[in-house]
């Protein structure tokens, strides 16, 4: 049978920081894969794992059982065949810097951090750029076409790598796509003598449409006073900093959903829903995990949140003391130093799927949120309690839609639910 052997490469750019666990938890709870040399990577397993499952939610597990290879079970006998598609490790070709991030669950009645909630895990920062490399064994059109699928789906970033990669966490593109095809068995000196630096590539840019279940909603701020969500940083003089990514200020994805996901529960509470009846809810939308180790005790969510970066924002430090509350008096040793930012603008995007009806029944909800973080009634980030962290909504586009804060202001929402500028 005639066949052709795809050898194609490029650069994997982390267009957000990435989390890929090695199952040690000695620098973080959740510390990231290194190499011997104590590089980061990005292990072969988590891309094909990632591909295969856009796969088979997009083109369906037939088509993709061809390529990746399945193993089955008939009267008792094991049936199967081994993949032909290869995926390597991806090593850094620039500098692949490792953060630690910080996560804490809040309690949506109290507002404050609940007890042993307090999580962090490493990730790579975005902006760095890997070596990607992969081979694949095709035999006709069709299968060409799932690899043609493949490729554009990566260099689109609708393909995800790693931990939280519906919070933020592990969009990547992937950019000079090269190919280098070797046909069997005419070609086979080629193939014998194939080199991934030596031999000819050429670009590789397929002409393929791809899908994607998910609509989107688009929500940009000003930031109108101050804000921040704390980190650390051992080469500032503040205290605390701002936290960043790629250098630049950020409000993560988990901030975000902490803030949808708490507006929309007291937004449920006051229409007369009862605790647990909004959690099932809630859950139904942005998942849940009861166990990590068993995909039947976790629901992965059907609301990807992006981090959101912020633009043309001051950094400056604020020095503060702590205060006794019953004297009134400070409190011994306790001066401490924050960077604080102070105005600028940022936009919040989120993908909400578009199948069993999800996006119909969570779209109202989220402007509903979107509206109470705009109005100042849902502020973002740390020390909130004493003025920091108000956003004003400038405008959002729902599915295409534009909406400015007037226009939703003056929308009937589903569920009967209102807003006004007063609360």
């Amino acid at each position: 049978m005639e066949k052709t052997i795809f050898y194609i490469k490029g650069d994997l750019i982390l267009l957000s920081p990435i989390s890929i666990g090695n199952g040690e938890s000695e620098l973080s709870d959740r510390d990231i894969v290194v190499d011997e040399n104590l590089n980061p990577f990005i292990p072969a397993t988590s891309i094909a794992g990632a591909v295969r499952d856009f796969l088979e939610n997009t083109i369906g597990k037939n088509r993709v059982d061809n390529l990746f290879g399945c193993i089955a079970k008939e009267n008792n006998n094991t049936l199967g065949y081994k993949s032909r598609i290869t995926f390597y490790h991806c090593y850094p070709k620039s500098q692949a810097e490792a953060k630690i991030r910080d996560g804490v669950k809040i309690d949506p009645d109290l507002g404050v951090a609940m007890d042993k909630k307090k999580y962090d895990y490493q990730v790579i920062d975005k902006n760095a750029v890997f070596d990607f490399k992969m081979e694949a064994e095709i035999e006709d059109e069709l299968e060409e076409d799932v690899l043609s699928y493949i490729i554009k789906a990566l260099s689109e970033s609708k393909i995800r790598l790693g931990y939280k990669k519906n919070r933020g966490l592990g969009k990547v593109a992937l950019k000079n796509a090269q190919v280098f095809k070797v046909r069997l068995p005419e070609e086979v000196k080629s193939w014998v003598e194939f080199d991934w630096e030596k031999s000819t590539f050429k670009d590789y840019t397929p002409e393929i449409s791809t899908k994607y279940n998910y609509k989107t909603i688009e929500a940009t701020f000003n930031v109108p006073y101050h804000m921040i969500i704390r980190d650390f940083d051992i080469e500032s003089d503040a205290d605390f900093v701002s936290i960043r990514s790629g250098g630049s200020p950020v409000i993560p994805a988990t901030s975000w959903t902490g803030v949808i996901r708490n507006s929309i529960y007291k937004t449920l509470k006051q229409g007369g829903l009862d605790k647990e009846t909004i959690e099932k809810l809630l859950d139904g939308y942005f998942g849940y995990v009861l166990d990590e180790k068993e995909k039947s005790k976790s629901l992965p969510s059907s609301i990807i949140i992006e981090e959101s970066e912020i633009k043309d924002t001051e950094r400056m430090n604020y020095t503060q003391n702590k205060i006794d509350r019953f004297t009134g008096g400070v409190i011994n040793s306790a001066l401490f130093t924050q960077e604080n930012l102070y105005g600028g603008e940022t936009k919040l995007t989120l993908l909400i799927k578009d199948e069993n009806g999800i996006w119909e029944k969570a779209k109202d909800l989220i402007l509903l949120a979107i509206l109470d973080i705009g109005l100042g009634f849902a502020p973002v980030g740390g020390a909130k309690a004493v003025g920091r962290g108000i956003l004003s909504l400038k405008e959002v586009y729902c599915d295409g839609i534009r909406f400015d804060l007037e226009d939703l202001l003056n929308k009937k929402f589903k569920f009967g639910l209102r807003r006004s500028a007063n609360g």
